[in-house]
């Protein structure tokens, strides 16, 4: 048998034990390459593991210096709206920029929670006034608190002509 003329087909004729053979080997060699490797971890270099953790580092002092940014933008965002709004007093801006010191609220939301926050001091300084005894009533306004029923000199004089009333001046009523 001249072995370098052989084919396949005279092989399995004359030797079906050793084709055999071989397809298993083959069988199995291509099963074994066919599984799934195991990924070969390289310890990393000293170098590389000080630069990741710079890497890390810097992340965190970004993010950090982010997130300042945003705490002032904030803050900037509340003084703006506390200036704006003409009748508040300077006490209750205090109180509601202290609310917002150290947030981070999105600019979007940011003019509701002010309004919010505004509203909820002017309750707690008016709580405070009641519970200090101080008329809340606007100036000039009666009794009632409606603007057309303040006192008036003359309105007052005719009152106690008509009822049969003394009626006195009062220091500011003179001209």
């Amino acid at each position: 048998m001249d072995m370098d003329g052989l084919t396949i087909a005279e092989l399995r004729e004359a030797r079906p034990d050793l084709l055999k053979e071989i397809e298993e080997s083959v069988s199995a060699r291509l099963a074994e390459a066919a599984k799934p490797k195991e990924p070969v971890v390289a310890a990393e270099a000293p170098e590389v593991v000080k630069l990741r953790e710079a890497q890390t580092a810097m992340e965190r002092r970004l993010q950090a210096s982010e997130d300042e940014l945003k705490r002032r933008d904030t803050l900037d965002g509340v003084r703006r709206i506390c200036e704006a709004e003409a009748k508040l007093p300077a006490s209750v801006r205090g109180r509601v920029v202290e609310r917002f010191v150290g947030r981070i609220v999105e600019a979007d939301k940011l003019g509701d929670e002010v309004k919010g926050a505004i509203g909820a001091e002017q309750e707690y300084a008016k709580a405070l006034l009641h519970e200090a005894g101080v008329g809340t009533r606007p100036h000039g306004a009666g009794a009632d608190g409606n603007p057309g029923t303040a006192y008036k000199p003359d309105g007052s004089r005719e009152f106690a002509e008509e009822h049969g009333i003394e009626f006195h001046e009062l220091p500011g009523d003179k001209p």
